[in-house]
């Protein structure tokens, strides 16, 4: 019997997935893919958003409407992408996970902080 991995996350800022602030999220990434997840900041604060695992990451940070706000590729521990950004309370804004290319596969755990005080 065939086993095939079906996608976990929406492709898209429509079919963003709705997550806490703060939380961790486990996904997987299939050939092609980007997941998309949505959330409203519940404080302001400098915040990191980062993956773990063994899946080569590339993320970015976008506003509500889709605009980029930051991008990391290998900031985090290992190939893991790591953004560190300041957010606003009650303002929404979309994480989008992808591999470093579109053939990168694998499991990644996303992680949304808590706000953190600045160095």
């Amino acid at each position: 019997a065939s086993c095939s991995i079906e996608d976990d996350f929406g492709n898209d800022i429509d079919g963003a997935h709705a997550i806490q602030d703060p939380s961790t999220t486990e996904g997987n990434l299939i050939e092609d893919d980007m997941d998309f997840f949505r959330f409203t900041a519940a404080a302001t604060g400098l915040r990191q958003i980062h993956t773990t695992g063994g899946t080569d990451t590339y993320c970015h940070l976008l506003d509500g409407q889709g605009n980029q706000i930051a991008a990391d590729d290998d900031g985090g521990e290992m190939t893991n992408c790591e953004i560190q950004h300041e957010l606003t309370a009650g303002v929404t804004y979309i994480i989008k996970v992808r591999g470093f290319s579109t053939r990168v596969t694998g499991d990644y755990t996303l992680h949304l902080g808590e706000p953190v005080e600045a160095p």
